[in-house]
């Protein structure tokens, strides 16, 4: 799978926030690492994980490539992605870093931030006010933001279709909400 698609499935499908980290490595120690790993294509492992996960096995490749490592022999009884990347930091590793946020991340931190009468969210289905909730915190979790489906499961599941969703960093009036609603309904057969 190509590295494009993979950040895709990452970010987008399993709403996973991602760390990329740039190695200072030669193009020597590239190269090794890259036909160490071809040579690896039709092998198997067993995947533990706690123990030989992925971050475990990144490890294996780092030292195949810098033959000075030494890195698995830290991790005994479990090997945690960031202290991982921790023990590179001792050999000077890591040139960059960037953060990938989740799409999940993204809307939380819009939400968050951007709605500025956090006491009171008010919900409209065809202009009309259905919901108000007081609360206080963040308006959604990261465990997901539902939209035509009800909260705590049951039948409330909402049978028809959702023709657009809009977030406001402000109340609407109830003429500001009247004018969205009526400029739209046409396009969805209301």
């Amino acid at each position: 799978m190509p590295y494009y698609e993979k950040i895709k499935e990452y970010n987008n499908l399993e709403q996973r926030d991602i760390w990329e980290y740039d190695l200072d490595l030669t193009q020597e120690q590239i190269d090794r690492l890259v036909l160490h790993a071809f040579e690896l294509k039709d092998s198997y492992s067993d995947y533990f994980f706690f123990k030989e996960n992925c971050s475990y096995n990144i490890l294996w490749l780092l030292e195949v490539a810098r033959y000075d490592l030494n890195l698995v022999s830290h991790f005994i009884f479990k090997t945690v992605p960031l202290d991982s990347i921790k023990i590179l930091k001792p050999y000077n590793l890591i040139k960059d870093s960037r953060f990938r946020y989740s799409n999940m991340r993204k809307m939380k931190n819009i939400l968050e931030e951007k709605i500025e009468n956090k006491e009171h969210l008010k919900t409209y289905v065809n202009g009309i006010l259905v919901s108000t909730l007081s609360y206080t915190g963040a308006p959604i979790s990261c465990s997901g933001l539902l939209i035509g489906r009800g909260f705590y499961g049951g039948t409330l599941n909402y049978a028809g279709r959702v023709g657009f969703v809009r977030y406001y960093n402000r109340a609407l009036s109830a003429a500001e909400l009247t004018r969205n609603f009526e400029a739209l309904r046409g396009r969805y057969g209301l």
